[in-house]
C-alpha cells in the first residue's frame, strides 16, 4: 500500500506552482512584445486559474488575499482608462513575487 505524507503533497503542489509561475513569467515577457494581447491575456488567465486552484487546495488565506489584491488592482482602472501593457505586466510581476514568497513560506513551515 502506498503511503503519502502531507509534506509530499505540499512539495508536489509547490513544484507545480513553480512550473506555472515559470510559464506565467514567459507569458508576461511575450505579452510585452506581442501584438496578440487578447490571446496572451487568455493564457495568463488560465495560468492564474491554476495557481488559484493550488491556493484553494492548500487552504491558504494568505494566497487568497494575494489574489484578491491582484484582482482589486485590476478593477481600479476606470472604464475611461486603458489598462496599459506596462501596468498589466507590473501588476502581474508583483503578484508573482508575492505568490512565490508565500509558497516558499508555506513550504518551509510544512
Amino acid at each position: 500500500m502506498t503511503f503519502v505524507r502531507n509534506f509530499d503533497i505540499l512539495f508536489e503542489l509547490y513544484e507545480l506552482s513553480n512550473l506555472i509561475i515559470d510559464e506565467l513569467r514567459a507569458q508576461v515577457q511575450y505579452y510585452k512584445v506581442s501584438i496578440y494581447k487578447n490571446e496572451t491575456n487568455d493564457n495568463i488567465k488560465s495560468k492564474l486559474k491554476g495557481l488559484k486552484l493550488i491556493a484553494k487546495l492548500l487552504y491558504s488565506i494568505e494566497l487568497n488575499e494575494i489574489f484578491e489584491d491582484y484582482y482589486c488592482e485590476g478593477s481600479q482602472v476606470s472604464s475611461n482608462e486603458i489598462d496599459s501593457p506596462c501596468s498589466v505586466t507590473s501588476r502581474l510581476l508583483r503578484f508573482i513575487v508575492r505568490y512565490q514568497l508565500e509558497m516558499d513560506r508555506i513550504k518551509n513551515s510544512g
